[in-house]
């Protein structure tokens, strides 16, 4: 099985046929209180994100798409971000589309960014940030193995409340 791929699915680098789905994907304020991005996002500053994406050890991020082998349809997006190759860690978010969710490609996906990025990347630890409120990701990280690492109270605001952020990582036992 190759680095990027699955049965089911494949990720892969950005393209500018992405620019439709990325932008839908940024700008739904149902997911914004998952992150610490400042929404909105314009189609031109994602045309230009796209355009200007570099490696991950020029830019120290890596967004991936994350597409359905059969259809050749976009499902998800991984973002792979605070990249430190001398500390050997990265960072993750993973988003799947709302009309595919609960099929296992969240699960997929985080199979193969695991092996990606201790694999290829040569990684020695990866971490995530997870919405306290978010269940399916906290039960996901949890079946990966991933270790809560901590917990920060009140991180992610969410309209007027405000929500804990569980801190999730993973170790390369190699």
């Amino acid at each position: 099985m190759a680095l990027l791929s699955s049965e089911r699915l494949s990720l892969r680098a950005l393209e500018p046929e992405d620019l439709d789905f990325l932008y839908r994907w940024e700008n739904d304020s149902s997911i914004w209180g998952e992150g610490s991005m400042i929404p909105p996002f314009s189609r031109y500053d994602l045309k230009n994100y796209i355009a200007n994406a570099t490696d991950i050890f020029t830019s120290r991020e890596l967004r991936l798409i994350v597409e359905e082998n059969a259809s050749r349809k976009q499902v998800g997006v991984v973002d792979l971000f605070d990249f430190e190759p001398i500390a050997q860690r990265v960072e993750l978010g993973i988003l799947i589309d709302e009309a595919v969710r609960g099929r296992g490609y969240a699960r997929e996906t985080l199979e193969m960014v695991v092996r990606y990025v201790f694999d290829y990347l040569r990684c020695h630890q990866i971490m995530a940030k997870v919405n306290a409120k978010n269940e399916p990701s906290l039960k996901l990280f949890q079946e990966m193995n991933f270790t809560q690492a901590g917990k920060l109270t009140d991180w992610v605001r969410d309209g007027d409340d405000w929500s804990d952020c569980v801190l999730f990582q993973l170790v390369n036992g190699k």
